[in-house]
């Protein structure tokens, strides 16, 4: 993968990062230009919402979380809260983020969310990423900068298995994620796991508020939902 054998980080849905608007995905994978602390920031629970039973049951999560970006001219404080709503019925996962500085910003920064795609296969050729162009990759290519708000993915086997759509115009990189098996009583080996995937909402100078959304489903997705309570 880009930076090295095998990837040693933890690699899971919903990280929030801030990234230079320039740093491609062989850095960002291994966390270079990284300005934000998030990354290993745990967030409070502000509150958590249950409506509606089993197939029709739906649960919201308020997270709240006060960390630091680094800047040239010194660090800006950032609040930051994200609503998971997760809804039985379809599948699917809503989440908004929330973002407020203390100052604005005096440099432009892309506010990152950190979404890994796990191909439930080790035979590389076997998934697929759609980009917003409607251009196909195999799931093991490096792609960078594929702007627009819905990418598609999924196993040629099954047809289309996910979305993700973002409400705002967003910037897509993806890079592939191998591991380092260690099979008992056999040699290590390299074994391809999916693809780190990178959505990127670019924040200009003079920012102090900013808002996102995405919707991740296993169907087409539009946005048109209702958007999650506070």
């Amino acid at each position: 993968p880009p930076g090295g054998v095998a990837d040693g980080h933890e690699r899971a849905w919903l990280h929030d990062r801030f990234l230079p608007p320039d740093v491609l995905p062989a850095q960002w994978m291994d966390d270079v230009g990284e300005r934000g602390d998030f990354l290993d920031r745990r967030y409070r629970t502000v509150g958590v919402n249950s409506r509606g039973r089993g197939a029709d049951e739906r649960v919201d999560i308020l997270l709240a979380a006060d960390g630091k970006l680094a800047e040239d001219a010194g660090p800006v404080a950032v609040s930051l809260v994200k609503t998971i709503r997760v809804e039985a019925s379809g599948c699917t996962v809503y989440v908004r983020w929330a973002l407020e500085f203390d100052r604005a910003l005096t440099q432009s920064v892309d506010f990152a969310v950190e979404c890994n795609l796990s191909f439930a296969s080790a035979v590389v050729d076997e998934g697929w990423i759609q980009t917003p162009d409607g251009e196909r990759h195999r799931c093991d290519a490096t792609i960078v900068g594929a702007a627009g708000s819905t990418l598609r993915f999924g196993l040629t086997a099954r047809g289309a298995v996910g979305y993700v759509h973002a409400d705002a115009p967003v910037r897509f990189d993806t890079a592939p994620i191998y591991t380092l098996a260690m099979p008992v009583g056999k040699p290590a080996n390299r074994a391809f796991q999916g693809s780190a995937l990178m959505v990127r909402l670019n924040l200009a100078a003079g920012t102090q508020l900013a808002k996102l959304s995405l919707e991740i489903a296993p169907q087409p997705v539009h946005g048109a939902r209702e958007e999650t309570d506070d």
